[in-house]
């Protein structure tokens, strides 16, 4: 075999590995799209649950509630039952 046609079957390896690794990681996004998919559902349904069994709790959904007190200028954001200026 010439040097050429080993170069040529290095080429044909390489491309094979390049192949097959691209194969794998298609099937592992695949699976992690799902499990985010899966993961988004159920948060969306925690949050849909949690609105149905306190609706005045809308504001905490994401965590933090915004509100102003005083003369309206100054901001306090609470969260987790304490608070904090903005």
């Amino acid at each position: 075999m010439d040097s050429g046609g080993a170069a040529r079957c290095c080429q044909k390896i390489k491309f094979a590995r390049l192949e097959h690794d691209f194969k794998d990681l298609k099937e592992k996004f695949s699976e992690e799209a799902k499990e985010r998919k899966n993961l988004y559902n159920k948060l969306i349904e925690i949050k849909g649950n949690e609105n149905t069994h306190n609706p005045l709790m809308k504001e905490s959904i994401n965590g933090v509630a915004n509100s102003t007190r005083g003369n309206g200028k100054t901001g306090v954001r609470t969260q987790g039952g304490s608070c904090f200026k903005v």
